[in-house]
Protein backbone atom coordinates (compact mmCIF):
# COMPACT_ATOMS: atom_id res chain seq x y z
CA UNK A 1 0.00 0.00 0.00
CA UNK A 2 1.53 3.42 -1.33
CA UNK A 3 2.14 5.70 2.04
CA UNK A 4 0.59 8.82 3.25
CA UNK A 5 3.39 9.88 5.22
CA UNK A 6 6.55 9.64 6.56
CA UNK A 7 7.70 8.75 10.17
CA UNK A 8 11.31 9.21 11.21
CA UNK A 9 12.33 8.20 14.36
CA UNK A 10 15.92 9.77 15.36
CA UNK A 11 17.59 6.52 17.65
CA UNK A 12 20.16 8.61 19.36
CA UNK A 13 17.63 11.39 20.54
CA UNK A 14 14.64 8.88 21.49
CA UNK A 15 14.63 7.84 25.61
CA UNK A 16 12.03 5.87 26.30
CA UNK A 17 13.20 4.94 29.50
CA UNK A 18 13.35 8.73 30.43
CA UNK A 19 9.82 9.43 29.15
CA UNK A 20 8.01 6.18 29.37
CA UNK A 21 6.68 6.23 25.59
CA UNK A 22 4.78 9.69 25.77
CA UNK A 23 4.27 9.84 22.19
CA UNK A 24 1.86 6.64 22.72
CA UNK A 25 0.57 7.92 25.24
CA UNK A 26 -0.50 11.17 23.77
CA UNK A 27 -1.66 9.27 20.52
CA UNK A 28 -4.65 9.52 19.60
CA UNK A 29 -5.04 6.43 17.55
CA UNK A 30 -3.17 4.79 19.80
CA UNK A 31 -6.00 5.96 22.79
CA UNK A 32 -8.93 5.20 20.41
CA UNK A 33 -7.98 1.36 20.82
CA UNK A 34 -5.54 1.01 16.99
CA UNK A 35 -2.25 -0.25 17.22
CA UNK A 36 -0.03 2.93 16.01
CA UNK A 37 3.34 3.93 18.41
CA UNK A 38 4.84 -0.01 19.93
CA UNK A 39 8.20 -0.49 21.03
CA UNK A 40 10.85 -1.93 19.25
CA UNK A 41 11.59 -5.71 19.67
CA UNK A 42 15.60 -4.56 19.16
CA UNK A 43 16.38 -1.27 20.96
CA UNK A 44 13.05 -1.09 22.95
CA UNK A 45 12.53 2.65 21.18
CA UNK A 46 9.55 3.59 19.94
CA UNK A 47 8.22 2.53 16.17
CA UNK A 48 5.07 3.91 14.25
CA UNK A 49 3.13 2.59 12.23
CA UNK A 50 2.80 4.96 8.86
CA UNK A 51 -0.01 3.22 8.00
CA UNK A 52 -2.32 4.21 10.68
CA UNK A 53 -0.59 7.40 11.59
CA UNK A 54 -3.46 10.36 10.77
CA UNK A 55 -0.48 12.58 10.99
CA UNK A 56 -1.59 14.80 13.92
CA UNK A 57 1.47 15.91 14.68
CA UNK A 58 0.69 15.37 18.64
CA UNK A 59 3.70 13.09 19.46
CA UNK A 60 6.08 15.54 17.44
CA UNK A 61 5.23 18.52 19.88
CA UNK A 62 4.71 16.18 22.92
CA UNK A 63 8.07 14.34 22.50
CA UNK A 64 10.35 15.57 25.29
CA UNK A 65 13.82 14.79 22.87
CA UNK A 66 12.52 16.07 19.39
CA UNK A 67 13.09 12.83 18.17
CA UNK A 68 10.17 12.67 15.97
CA UNK A 69 9.56 13.38 12.16
CA UNK A 70 6.16 13.16 10.81
CA UNK A 71 5.98 14.47 7.50
CA UNK A 72 2.59 14.01 5.19
CA UNK A 73 3.99 13.63 1.72
CA UNK A 74 2.63 15.11 -1.23
CA UNK A 75 -0.61 13.33 -3.07
CA UNK A 76 1.22 12.25 -6.60
CA UNK A 77 4.18 10.92 -3.78
CA UNK A 78 1.72 7.94 -3.07
CA UNK A 79 4.28 5.45 -4.58
CA UNK A 80 7.24 2.56 -3.65
CA UNK A 81 10.27 4.89 -2.54
CA UNK A 82 13.17 3.63 -4.45
CA UNK A 83 14.96 2.82 -1.32
CA UNK A 84 14.51 3.11 2.42
CA UNK A 85 17.16 2.69 4.98
CA UNK A 86 14.52 0.90 7.10
CA UNK A 87 11.22 1.68 9.43
CA UNK A 88 10.54 5.31 10.65
CA UNK A 89 14.32 5.95 8.53
CA UNK A 90 14.68 7.99 5.51
CA UNK A 91 13.26 6.72 2.05
CA UNK A 92 14.40 8.25 -1.02
CA UNK A 93 11.76 8.36 -4.11
CA UNK A 94 12.66 8.55 -7.76
CA UNK A 95 16.06 7.92 -9.08
CA UNK A 96 17.77 10.79 -11.83
CA UNK A 97 18.11 9.84 -15.57
CA UNK A 98 21.54 9.04 -16.67
CA UNK A 99 22.50 10.63 -20.10
CA UNK A 100 25.76 9.43 -22.21
CA UNK A 101 27.30 12.46 -23.43
CA UNK A 102 25.87 15.23 -20.90
CA UNK A 103 26.27 16.25 -17.45
CA UNK A 104 23.26 16.03 -15.37
CA UNK A 105 23.24 18.55 -11.95
CA UNK A 106 21.65 17.01 -9.20
CA UNK A 107 20.94 20.36 -6.95
CA UNK A 108 18.70 20.55 -3.15
CA UNK A 109 19.74 20.97 0.49
CA UNK A 110 21.83 18.73 2.22
CA UNK A 111 19.89 15.51 3.71
CA UNK A 112 17.31 15.21 0.74
CA UNK A 113 19.26 11.78 -1.09
CA UNK A 114 21.93 13.06 -3.38
CA UNK A 115 24.76 10.65 -1.79
CA UNK A 116 22.30 8.07 -1.27
CA UNK A 117 21.47 8.91 -5.44
CA UNK A 118 25.44 8.21 -6.30
CA UNK A 119 25.90 5.18 -4.00
CA UNK A 120 22.67 3.36 -5.69
CA UNK A 121 24.15 4.40 -9.51
CA UNK A 122 27.68 3.79 -8.60
CA UNK A 123 26.38 0.03 -7.60
CA UNK A 124 27.70 0.30 -4.03
CA UNK A 125 23.77 0.27 -2.56
CA UNK A 126 21.07 -1.77 -3.90
CA UNK A 127 17.97 -0.44 -3.85
CA UNK A 128 15.19 -1.68 -2.32
CA UNK A 129 12.24 -0.43 -3.40
CA UNK A 130 11.31 0.36 0.62
CA UNK A 131 11.41 -3.46 1.61
CA UNK A 132 13.08 -6.72 0.76
CA UNK A 133 13.24 -6.48 -3.06
CA UNK A 134 15.16 -8.48 -5.47
CA UNK A 135 16.94 -6.85 -8.62
CA UNK A 136 14.07 -8.60 -10.63
CA UNK A 137 11.76 -6.26 -8.53
CA UNK A 138 13.63 -3.35 -9.29
CA UNK A 139 13.91 -3.92 -13.01
CA UNK A 140 10.51 -4.70 -13.42
CA UNK A 141 9.73 -1.16 -11.98
CA UNK A 142 11.83 0.52 -14.26
CA UNK A 143 10.79 -1.64 -16.85
CA UNK A 144 9.73 0.88 -20.64
CA UNK A 145 12.13 3.60 -19.27
CA UNK A 146 14.85 5.49 -20.03
CA UNK A 147 16.93 4.04 -16.65
CA UNK A 148 15.54 0.26 -17.29
CA UNK A 149 19.23 -0.52 -19.58
CA UNK A 150 21.54 1.27 -16.50
CA UNK A 151 19.89 -0.80 -14.13
CA UNK A 152 20.37 -3.71 -15.96
CA UNK A 153 23.95 -3.05 -16.30
CA UNK A 154 23.47 -2.37 -12.61
CA UNK A 155 21.92 -5.50 -11.52
CA UNK A 156 24.71 -7.75 -13.24
CA UNK A 157 27.99 -5.62 -12.28
CA UNK A 158 28.54 -4.17 -16.03
CA UNK A 159 28.03 -0.39 -15.35
CA UNK A 160 31.67 0.92 -15.26
CA UNK A 161 31.63 3.57 -12.35
CA UNK A 162 34.37 6.20 -11.27
CA UNK A 163 33.36 8.34 -8.19
CA UNK A 164 34.76 11.40 -6.52
CA UNK A 165 33.71 11.21 -3.16
CA UNK A 166 32.36 14.67 -1.31
CA UNK A 167 34.51 14.54 1.90
CA UNK A 168 38.08 15.27 -0.11
CA UNK A 169 39.66 16.29 3.40
CA UNK A 170 39.32 12.42 4.45
CA UNK A 171 41.20 11.35 1.69
CA UNK A 172 45.02 12.03 3.90
CA UNK A 173 43.75 9.66 5.93
CA UNK A 174 42.81 6.91 3.40
CA UNK A 175 46.54 7.31 1.67
CA UNK A 176 49.79 8.57 2.69
CA UNK A 177 53.15 9.52 0.52
CA UNK A 178 53.72 11.55 -1.96
CA UNK A 179 50.71 12.68 -4.62
CA UNK A 180 52.91 11.14 -7.44
CA UNK A 181 52.99 7.82 -5.31
CA UNK A 182 49.25 7.71 -5.28
CA UNK A 183 48.70 8.39 -9.66
CA UNK A 184 51.27 5.11 -9.69
CA UNK A 185 49.07 3.52 -7.63
CA UNK A 186 46.46 3.92 -9.96
CA UNK A 187 48.16 2.90 -12.89
CA UNK A 188 49.56 -0.19 -11.40
CA UNK A 189 45.60 -1.45 -11.10
CA UNK A 190 45.14 -1.07 -15.01
CA UNK A 191 45.99 -2.69 -18.01
CA UNK A 192 48.14 -1.57 -21.09
CA UNK A 193 44.63 0.19 -22.83
CA UNK A 194 43.74 1.66 -19.48
CA UNK A 195 47.07 3.27 -19.18
CA UNK A 196 47.43 5.00 -22.13
CA UNK A 197 43.71 5.91 -21.80
CA UNK A 198 44.54 7.86 -18.43
CA UNK A 199 47.79 9.60 -20.60
CA UNK A 200 45.32 10.60 -22.64
CA UNK A 201 43.08 12.26 -19.62
CA UNK A 202 46.16 13.58 -18.01
CA UNK A 203 47.24 16.15 -20.56
CA UNK A 204 43.74 17.44 -19.80
CA UNK A 205 44.16 17.70 -16.59
CA UNK A 206 46.64 20.79 -16.83
CA UNK A 207 44.11 23.48 -15.54
CA UNK A 208 43.72 21.69 -12.11
CA UNK A 209 47.32 22.73 -11.50
CA UNK A 210 48.36 18.67 -10.38
CA UNK A 211 51.68 19.00 -11.95
CA UNK A 212 53.15 21.35 -8.98
CA UNK A 213 51.58 18.51 -6.50
CA UNK A 214 53.15 15.43 -7.54
CA UNK A 215 56.22 15.91 -4.94
CA UNK A 216 53.83 16.91 -2.35
CA UNK A 217 52.61 14.81 1.12
CA UNK A 218 49.29 14.31 0.80
CA UNK A 219 49.22 15.19 4.29
CA UNK A 220 50.36 18.57 3.80
CA UNK A 221 47.81 19.49 0.65
CA UNK A 222 45.33 22.34 1.14
CA UNK A 223 42.04 21.66 1.16
CA UNK A 224 41.93 23.23 -2.99
CA UNK A 225 44.84 21.00 -3.63
CA UNK A 226 43.12 17.74 -2.38
CA UNK A 227 39.83 18.82 -4.47
CA UNK A 228 41.71 18.99 -7.30
CA UNK A 229 43.60 15.79 -6.48
CA UNK A 230 40.57 13.95 -5.90
CA UNK A 231 39.07 15.25 -9.33
CA UNK A 232 42.28 13.95 -11.38
CA UNK A 233 41.82 10.36 -9.79
CA UNK A 234 38.28 9.65 -10.77
CA UNK A 235 38.95 11.33 -14.16
CA UNK A 236 41.88 9.42 -15.02
CA UNK A 237 39.87 5.82 -14.76
CA UNK A 238 38.01 5.03 -17.80
CA UNK A 239 34.36 4.54 -16.53
CA UNK A 240 30.79 4.51 -18.19
CA UNK A 241 29.60 7.17 -15.57
CA UNK A 242 31.29 9.48 -13.62
CA UNK A 243 30.30 10.85 -10.37
CA UNK A 244 31.35 13.69 -8.87
CA UNK A 245 30.19 15.22 -5.37
CA UNK A 246 30.63 18.22 -4.58
CA UNK A 247 33.41 18.83 -6.84
CA UNK A 248 33.46 22.71 -6.09
CA UNK A 249 33.94 22.61 -2.70
CA UNK A 250 37.57 24.41 -1.59
CA UNK A 251 37.64 25.61 -4.74
CA UNK A 252 38.41 29.62 -5.46
CA UNK A 253 36.67 31.20 -8.95
CA UNK A 254 39.36 30.32 -11.53
CA UNK A 255 39.86 26.93 -9.92
CA UNK A 256 36.25 25.94 -10.29
CA UNK A 257 35.86 27.59 -14.00
CA UNK A 258 38.69 24.60 -14.48
CA UNK A 259 37.15 22.26 -12.58
CA UNK A 260 33.89 22.73 -14.22
CA UNK A 261 36.09 22.30 -17.72
CA UNK A 262 37.82 18.89 -17.38
CA UNK A 263 34.17 17.60 -15.88
CA UNK A 264 32.80 18.61 -19.23
CA UNK A 265 35.21 16.71 -21.58
CA UNK A 266 34.86 13.60 -19.56
CA UNK A 267 31.42 14.08 -20.93
CA UNK A 268 32.38 15.12 -24.68
CA UNK A 269 34.32 11.97 -24.45
CA UNK A 270 31.47 10.35 -24.92
CA UNK A 271 30.55 9.18 -20.98
CA UNK A 272 27.76 10.27 -18.36
CA UNK A 273 28.57 12.62 -15.69
CA UNK A 274 26.19 13.01 -12.81
CA UNK A 275 27.33 15.73 -10.24
CA UNK A 276 26.10 16.70 -6.96
CA UNK A 277 26.42 20.23 -7.03
CA UNK A 278 25.37 23.28 -4.35
CA UNK A 279 27.03 26.45 -6.25
CA UNK A 280 24.06 27.30 -9.10
CA UNK A 281 26.74 29.08 -11.00
CA UNK A 282 28.81 26.41 -11.11
CA UNK A 283 26.26 24.01 -11.93
CA UNK A 284 25.23 26.15 -14.17
CA UNK A 285 28.29 26.35 -16.35
CA UNK A 286 29.01 22.71 -15.90
CA UNK A 287 25.43 20.65 -16.61
CA UNK A 288 22.99 19.87 -19.64
CA UNK A 289 20.64 18.84 -17.43
CA UNK A 290 19.24 19.44 -14.00
CA UNK A 291 17.29 17.56 -11.35
CA UNK A 292 16.17 19.15 -8.30
CA UNK A 293 15.69 17.29 -4.83
CA UNK A 294 12.93 18.74 -2.41
CA UNK A 295 11.52 16.62 0.46
CA UNK A 296 12.34 16.95 4.16
CA UNK A 297 15.70 16.64 5.22
CA UNK A 298 16.82 13.21 6.88
CA UNK A 299 13.22 12.25 7.09
CA UNK A 300 12.54 11.60 2.70
CA UNK A 301 14.10 13.18 -0.55
CA UNK A 302 12.60 13.23 -3.99
CA UNK A 303 13.74 13.62 -7.55
CA UNK A 304 12.24 15.98 -9.91
CA UNK A 305 11.34 15.40 -13.50
CA UNK A 306 14.34 15.93 -15.45
CA UNK A 307 14.61 19.41 -16.62
CA UNK A 308 17.00 21.43 -19.13
CA UNK A 309 19.53 23.37 -16.97
CA UNK A 310 18.20 27.09 -17.21
CA UNK A 311 14.31 25.74 -16.61
CA UNK A 312 16.02 23.47 -13.93
CA UNK A 313 18.03 26.33 -12.14
CA UNK A 314 15.18 28.77 -12.24
CA UNK A 315 12.65 26.50 -11.30
CA UNK A 316 14.86 25.55 -8.10
CA UNK A 317 15.25 29.49 -7.20
CA UNK A 318 11.17 29.71 -7.93
CA UNK A 319 10.85 27.37 -5.47
CA UNK A 320 7.61 25.32 -7.44
CA UNK A 321 7.90 22.91 -9.75
CA UNK A 322 5.44 24.04 -12.41
CA UNK A 323 4.81 20.31 -14.40
CA UNK A 324 4.23 18.31 -10.96
CA UNK A 325 2.23 21.25 -9.45
CA UNK A 326 4.84 21.18 -5.98
CA UNK A 327 5.80 24.38 -4.33
CA UNK A 328 9.05 22.73 -2.06
CA UNK A 329 10.20 26.34 -0.73
CA UNK A 330 7.59 28.75 0.50
CA UNK A 331 8.86 32.14 -1.24
CA UNK A 332 11.37 32.14 -4.42
CA UNK A 333 14.79 33.66 -4.01
CA UNK A 334 15.49 36.75 -4.92
CA UNK A 335 18.14 39.38 -4.47
CA UNK A 336 17.99 43.31 -4.17
CA UNK A 337 19.68 45.08 -7.48
CA UNK A 338 22.36 46.75 -5.02
CA UNK A 339 23.38 43.26 -3.96
CA UNK A 340 23.73 42.01 -7.39
CA UNK A 341 25.86 44.71 -8.42
CA UNK A 342 28.36 44.66 -5.43
CA UNK A 343 28.60 40.69 -6.41
CA UNK A 344 29.06 41.56 -9.99
CA UNK A 345 32.23 44.08 -9.24
CA UNK A 346 33.44 41.57 -6.76
CA UNK A 347 33.36 38.70 -9.30
CA UNK A 348 34.78 40.28 -11.91
CA UNK A 349 37.83 41.61 -9.70
CA UNK A 350 38.87 37.90 -8.48
CA UNK A 351 38.48 37.23 -12.26
CA UNK A 352 40.42 39.69 -14.04
CA UNK A 353 42.94 38.88 -11.18
CA UNK A 354 43.02 34.76 -11.34
CA UNK A 355 42.35 34.78 -14.84
CA UNK A 356 44.08 37.35 -17.06
CA UNK A 357 44.94 35.12 -20.15
CA UNK A 358 41.48 34.51 -20.59
CA UNK A 359 40.76 38.28 -21.96
CA UNK A 360 37.71 39.06 -24.24
CA UNK A 361 37.31 35.99 -26.76
CA UNK A 362 33.72 35.37 -26.23
CA UNK A 363 30.65 35.83 -23.90
CA UNK A 364 28.67 33.40 -21.25
CA UNK A 365 26.10 34.44 -18.68
CA UNK A 366 27.32 35.50 -15.72
CA UNK A 367 25.00 34.59 -12.68
CA UNK A 368 23.64 35.73 -9.30
CA UNK A 369 23.51 32.71 -7.16
CA UNK A 370 22.05 32.38 -3.74
CA UNK A 371 25.42 31.44 -2.38
CA UNK A 372 28.02 33.47 -3.97
CA UNK A 373 28.66 35.25 -7.49
CA UNK A 374 30.33 32.71 -10.49
CA UNK A 375 30.86 32.06 -14.03
CA UNK A 376 27.38 30.46 -15.64
CA UNK A 377 26.84 30.42 -19.51
CA UNK A 378 23.03 29.21 -19.73
CA UNK A 379 20.16 30.78 -17.01
CA UNK A 380 18.38 33.82 -17.74
CA UNK A 381 15.67 35.32 -15.40
CA UNK A 382 12.76 33.88 -14.45
CA UNK A 383 10.01 36.17 -12.18
CA UNK A 384 12.98 38.22 -11.47
CA UNK A 385 14.53 35.43 -8.91
CA UNK A 386 18.01 34.81 -11.47
CA UNK A 387 19.56 37.47 -12.76
CA UNK A 388 22.29 36.81 -15.60
CA UNK A 389 24.55 39.61 -17.48
CA UNK A 390 26.74 38.86 -20.17
CA UNK A 391 30.51 40.09 -20.20
CA UNK A 392 33.43 39.63 -21.70
CA UNK A 393 34.53 35.87 -20.91
CA UNK A 394 35.69 32.77 -22.12
CA UNK A 395 33.64 29.98 -23.21
CA UNK A 396 34.59 26.65 -21.04
CA UNK A 397 35.94 25.24 -24.40
CA UNK A 398 38.48 28.09 -23.84
CA UNK A 399 39.17 27.92 -20.46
Amino acid sequence: MARKRVAVIDRELCRPDACGYLCQKVCPVDRAGTECITASPLDKKALINEETCIGCQICVIKCPFGAIKVINLPQPLEERPIHSYGRNLFSLYRLPVIRTGAVTALVGENGMGKSTIVNILSGTLKPNLGAQASWADVLEQYRGTEMHTIMEQLAVGGLKTAVKPQQVDLLPKRYGGKVGALFEKLLSGMDEKEKQWAGERWKELGPLGLDGMMEKDIGGLSGGELQAVALAAALVRKADVYFFDEPSSYLDVKQRLAAAAVIRKAAAAGAAVIAVEHDLAVADYMADYVHIFYGSPGAYGVVSQNFTVRGGINTYLDGYIKEENMRFRPEPLTFSRSARLIRLRVVFRMLARSCPSLGARSSVHVVSACMWMGAGRNSTSAKGTFVATKVPFATRGLI
